[in-house]
Formats: structure tokens, sequence, C-alpha cells
């Protein structure tokens, strides 16, 4: 595993992606598809200024040469090209613009994985904790589409107040992590990430 690989899969990181993955939930429960998309649409926005800011920096990174200073930004680029394809107002358009958006996010993380240095740390830092939301949030659109089935929308409804009951306790034990999980961090991981698998089952997401 190497640097990078070992920060994204840090106590810290996780706990940050959990966070977001169980209120990116939260958010979807509580919206209606339109308003969820539009959501959506707004988080992309924020996600861009993020990325334009992330973009300076790496123009401020003195120990960088001039060819590594463009292929980082061009694989910025790349990524809010993809997020200014169009408005996911469809379970089409959403499947495939979240498949070139995670392709984009997935080059850039090669690209920090194969050229990791001390001076790239920080900018590494950065970029987790600005994609991680977004991503979380991405992923969570998914039930809205789901529920387009009426079969799964009935089902849900059904269940709905004891599925919201079970994400809050959920919720609960993963803001609650504290120093004896990080002492029992393999332990803890492993059974938080299939708690997370089985609550995806009830919300039509895959974790």
């Amino acid at each position: 595993m190497n640097k990078f690989q070992e920060l994204k899969s840090s106590f810290e990181q996780t706990n940050k992606k959990w966070e977001a993955r169980i209120n990116a939930v939260e958010n979807q429960m509580q919206l209606s598809k339109e308003k969820a998309i539009d959501r959506a649409e707004e988080m992309k926005i924020k996600y861009e200024e993020s990325l334009d800011t992330l973009a300076s920096r790496v123009d401020n990174i003195k120990e960088y040469n001039e060819d590594k200073r463009n292929t980082l930004k061009s694989k910025i680029e790349n990524l809010k090209v993809q997020l200014a394809l169009g408005k996911m107002d469809t379970k089409s358009k959403y499947q495939e613009n979240k498949k070139n958006i995670r392709d984009a996010i997935n080059d850039f993380d090669a690209l920090m994985e194969s050229d990791y240095d001390l001076a790239t740390e920080e900018l590494a830092k950065e970029w987790l904790e600005d994609s991680v939301e977004f991503e979380e949030e991405l992923n969570a659109l998914d039930y809205q589409f789901q529920l387009e089935d009426e079969e799964m929308q009935a089902e849900f409804e059904a269940n709905k107040q004891k599925l919201q009951n079970k994400v809050a306790a959920f919720k609960a034990k993963v803001m609650d992590k504290g120093q004896e999980a990080k002492h029992n961090w393999e332990e803890t991981k492993a059974e938080t990430e299939k708690e997370f698998a089985e609550l995806g089952k009830y919300l039509y997401i895959t974790y």
C-alpha cells in the first residue's frame, strides 16, 4: 500500500467518508426526487468551486515542475468537464454522468498514487476532503431513481419509519468513533463496512 492509499484508508479519512455517507442517506430520505436532483446540481457547483481552489494550489506548490502542474490540472479540468455535462434528471443520465465523474475522480486518484511525495501530501488531503462529500451524495442519489419502481416505492413506504429509525441509530454509532475504535481499527472498519452494505440493501444503494 503506497502513501496515498494509506491516507485514503486512514482512521481520520475513513471516518469522514462514513459521516458524509450517512448524512447523504439522511438527506435523500427527506427529499423529494425533484429536490434531490436540484441538490445534486448544487453539489456539483460546490465541488467545481473546490476544484478551482485545488488547481490554484497546484500552481503554488514550488516543488512541482511545469509538466507535473499541467498533468494535475488537466485531470482536474477533465473532472470539471464531466460535472458540466448536464442535469441528472433521468435514471439513464444519472448512471452515465455518475460513471463519467467516477472515472475522472479515479484518474486523479491514480495520479496521486503513482506520483506521491511530501509536497503532495497536503494537496492529497484537500483533494480527499473535497471529494468525499460529493462522491457520497452522488452515490446516495441512486435511491431516488430506484424508487421509480412501484414495488420498491410501496415496500419503502411500508417500512419508512422503521428504516428512518435504523438510519438514525446507525448515524449515532458512526459519529461515535473514539479512541477505542482507533485501537481496534481493522475490526471496527470491517464491521462498519458490513453494516453499511446491509443498510444499502434497504435503500437500494450499493456500498
